[in-house]
């Protein structure tokens, strides 16, 4: 390890010496003379404050991405040294054979497995997308920095490229000028889903190949395509609605027609590459029967442009089938642009288009051309599995209370009596009456009939979704999310206003809908009664013949129940402890309830960037969930920062995607074959559950604290950021409840306080071990447990993270000072509390990764302390003269700079 450091430093500082070079030649040489490793100097000529911010900002930049190319760099090296990479394909092998598992029993189970991150757009992205794009273009120079084999010439060319790029990033200054639109948020996720993604998805599948045969796997399975594990991606710009009113039904439309655009046109290039490289001719290889037959039906549905098609490549048949496959893309050549055009013959779905790749794949290895097959026809294959003719299933995402609101309009205007009042009818009435409606395909309004603001935006809302599955069918769409779930009427209300745009159908089991609706749990209460909730939901009978119907329309082996789970705002309502033991019991039932129904209920975590919402390692993650709730189906929000850091370049976002395709696949291996302990004791983790949130709704429910908050955190600075289209509150009410779990997170993370990350756990060590001592030594002797060891490593890194000195300074901004002592005496005494318990249990044992973490956060020290009391000062002098505008600049710059240092913002 210390010499893994030693190397890592020596990556840190060839790059801040670009830094420096460039900072001499553009006429900043006392801002050269601070690097590398003097950051906690002063320069000599006085600076301004946002070019100081400036400064410690691209420093730490430059360091996060020194040791990304590093960590890429190493692990490229141990696995050319035959060295396994953990949580990677070929450990996942590795690690099953250890097990007993036989490849052989494998092959069953790989159909279940279907891994999908959901790129979503909250607020928590700081830098401009200009200034990402740097970034990469500066992870590709110092990738071929590496290569020895360049000429002196060639090395000079490098050199003068990098100082460009670093002079770039100083130059374009990193503040929105305006918070970004949707529209730059949906061209940002866009760049990953056709620039990123699609390169590394060939990349995936080599090494996935290359693991399996190394592990002995059979050399069948690697041609047989649609037994690969499943990749898919799926979206929140456009869909998400919840307190986001600039998510019009306008712009969903535009978001679901771009991106079938945009997968048609990416079809169409792979497809036109494909045919250029089988130009095999007739006379050397005769085609089989099937394909033949096959080209003569397509000719014969095509008419005229089959004609063509067959006519532009005479005796390469091959090529002519491909040509074929082109033609009926439902795409039309314009001007040398691609368009949308739906002709009859085109094909409706990419299922028809991956059978006719499946049998030009199947043909070539029938005349024993495995190999063309395998490196020119499996990555369209492949391609198209992932990304359909939709790019990325759009999720739709509202409130239970806007629902409420919209369907009171609705049933007012129907003059349906109180229906006014819906949202304040008792749960047995609002079930009694949905129930009887949800027997009818009659809708309560004609489509011309307006209601009120919330029930027109609602049914023009669903009226898209209707418009799109009658044209496309469904599997644009991932799933209508009902954030804060509360009972069953709230997902059965769901299903009344999709009666309303007609997208409700009649089925042999009776009415159903092909969109998936998932309950979204969010508080410790929903979780509590998340149970309760989905085992009505489930026996409902418009839900049954639902999961019936997409069943059928997916072709899925079982039908499967979707169910989002929220990190966020349960760390928000009990802190960090309850809410991950809470998670973990929530999980556990409903993956039950699932079991008793032969129903898969797949969990969809919504997790954010920090540890306060659910962040952590991606392999100790998957091998921390309760081993019933994982069985190959998982989808996990990506969001903000997090989105950059594990895809924004190439190498990375292989790493990323392999370690959760890998790790995904090995639960869902290993819990088909048992259920491994996690460590967790259910009678202790309850306790210091209770305790833990006891001690923090203490804390966040004092009469005085909300005041302590908004003084002692920059929370106020950042209701002003640019970072994302969508406001920071709900509602725009005053309060904590009111208040997004993501600025709450971001603005502890800021003052370096991160309270959400482990505020009560020290409370709950402290009373174990004084109230139930064998339990105590209990724990200590299950601490490395994997479980349990994730919770509490995850901890130890806020811990490092959090800065005793720096919350003291940050609490001087408190104008009354009996609030401030009485409140930060609470918090230094708990961060003392969790530090020693923590210590206690370890040992003073440090793993490394923890290591690697507290060395990455060492370099960084002294220049956010610099930046702390730049934030602090300037945060002083704004809140008395709000109006200036230079100083929300300066101070706006020093949140991008920390959140740089901290390596995350919420």
């Amino acid at each position: 390890m210390i010499e893994q450091l030693a190397l890592l430093r020596q990556e840190v500082e060839q790059l801040t010496k670009f830094f420096k070079e460039m900072l001499e030649q553009i006429g900043e040489p006392e801002l050269a003379e601070l690097l590398p490793w003097r950051l906690g100097e002063a320069p000599k000529r006085k600076v301004s404050a946002y070019q100081k911010a400036q400064f410690y900002s691209v420093s730490f930049q430059l360091f996060t991405i020194a040791e990304e190319n590093y960590y890429a760099r190493l692990r490229r090296q141990r696995e050319n040294e035959s060295e396994r990479i953990p949580g990677l394909w070929a450990d996942v092998f590795y690690r099953l054979g250890e097990r007993g598992i036989d490849l052989k029993q494998l092959r069953p189970l790989w159909g279940e497995i279907h891994v999908e991150p959901v790129l979503t757009a909250h607020p928590t992205e700081a830098k401009r997308i200009t200034i990402l794009e740097f970034h990469r273009d500066l992870f590709r120079d110092l990738k071929e920095l590496e290569n020895p084999l360049r000429s002196q010439a060639e090395k000079r060319d490098l050199h003068l490229r990098l100082l460009s790029v670093i002079e770039r990033i100083w130059r374009t200054g990193e503040l929105y000028a305006q918070k970004p639109t949707l529209e730059k948020e949906f061209h940002n996720i866009l760049f990953y889903l056709t620039r990123i993604f699609p390169e590394v998805l060939q990349m995936l599948d080599q090494r996935l190949v290359w693991a399996w045969s190394q592990a002995g796997g059979d050399e069948d399975w690697i041609d047989d395509l649609a037994r690969y594990p499943r990749l898919s991606f799926g979206n929140w710009v456009g869909g998400d609605r919840d307190g986001h009113p600039l998510v019009t039904d306008g712009f969903t439309q535009k978001t679901l027609l771009e991106m079938r655009r945009l997968a048609l046109c990416s079809i169409w290039d792979q497809l036109k590459a494909l045919g250029g490289k089988l130009g095999m001719a007739a006379s050397l290889q005769k085609i089989p029967d099937p394909l033949e037959q096959r080209m003569g039906a397509l000719v014969h549905q095509l008419g005229l442009p089959g004609t063509h098609a067959m006519g532009g490549n005479p005796g390469e048949p091959w090529r002519q089938f491909v040509n074929l496959m082109m033609a009926k893309l439902p795409l039309i050549e314009r001007e040398g642009a691609l368009l949308l055009q739906d002709h009859p013959s085109a094909y409706h779905s990419s299922v028809e288009l991956l059978a006719d790749l499946k049998l030009l794949y199947d043909a070539l290895c029938q005349i024993g051309a495995q190999g063309i097959a395998r490196t020119e026809v499996r990555h369209p294959y492949r391609l198209i599995k992932t990304f359909g003719f939709h790019l990325a299933a759009l999720d739709i995402r509202q409130n239970s209370d806007y629902h409420d609101q919209g369907i009171a309009q609705i049933l007012s205007q129907a003059g349906v009596p109180e229906g006014d009042q819906f949202a304040e009818w008792v749960e047995a009435r609002r079930l009694d009456f949905l129930n009887q409606e949800l027997t009818s395909l009659r809708p309560f309004l004609r489509p011309e009939q307006s209601a009120g603001k919330e029930a027109d935006n609602l049914r023009a809302t669903f009226g898209v979704i209707a418009d799109y599955n009658r044209k496309y069918g469904i599997n644009a769409f991932g799933a209508y999310i009902v954030s804060m779930t509360r009972s069953l009427s709230d997902l059965l209300s769901v299903y009344l206003l999709a009666r309303e745009a007609g997208l409700l159908v009649r089925t042999d089991e009776g009415l159903a809908c092909p969109l998936t609706v998932v309950p979204l749990l969010e508080t410790i209460e929903d979780l509590q009664g998340g149970g309760a909730i989905l085992s009505a939901f489930l026996d409902h009978p418009l839900t049954q013949a639902s999961l019936t119907l997409i069943q059928q329309d997916k072709r899925r082996s079982r039908k499967v129940q979707q169910v989002m789970v929220g990190y966020s705002d349960s760390n928000k309502d009990g802190g960090i402890l309850a809410s991950q033991w809470n998670l973990y019991k929530a999980q556990q039932e409903m993956a039950l309830i699932g079991d008793q129904r032969d129903v898969m209920i797949r969990f969809f975590h919504g997790r954010g960037g920090s540890i306060g919402r659910g962040a952590g390692p991606t392999k100790s993650f998957l091998e921390a969930l309760p081993p019933s709730s994982l069985k190959g189906s998982f989808r996990m929000t990506e969001q903000g920062e997090s989105i950059n850091q594990k895809y924004g370049y190439r190498t990375t976002a292989l790493y990323n995607l392999e370690l959760l395709m890998a790790g995904v696949s090995f639960q869902g291996f290993a819990n088909a074959s048992s259920a491994p302990d996690l460590g967790l004791v259910e009678s202790v983790m309850e306790k210091m559950a209770r305790d833990s949130g006891e001690a923090y709704e203490a804390l966040v429910k004092d009469p005085g604290f909300f005041e302590f908050f908004r003084q002692a955190t920059p929370i106020d600075l950042l209701e002003h950021s640019r970072i994302g289209s969508r406001p920071a509150r709900r509602t725009g009410k005053a309060s904590i409840q009111d208040l997004r779990a993501i600025p709450w997170v971001f603005a502890w993370n800021q003052s370096r306080f991160l309270l959400p990350s482990w505020y009560g756990v020290g409370s709950a060590f402290e009373a174990l071990k004084t109230q139930n001592p064998e339990d105590w030594e209990r724990l200590k002797a299950s601490v490395n447990q994997r479980g349990l060891d994730y919770l509490l490593q995850n901890i130890r890194r806020a811990l490092t993270l959090a800065d005793p000195e720096v919350m003291g300074l940050y609490a001087q901004l408190v104008s009354n000072p009996e609030l401030r002592q009485a409140q930060l005496g609470k918090i230094l005494a708990e961060y003392e509390r969790t530090l020693t318990g923590l210590n206690e249990l370890y040992q003073g044992i440090v793993s490394d990764s923890l290591q690697r973490f507290r060395w990455s956060m060492e370099i960084r020290s002294d220049g956010l302390r610099q930046l702390h009391l730049q934030q602090i000062e300037l945060l002083a002098l704004w809140r008395e003269k709000p109006e200036e505008e230079s100083l929300l600049e300066d101070l706006l710059i020093t949140v991008n700079a920390i959140a740089s240092g901290l390596k995350n913002t919420g």
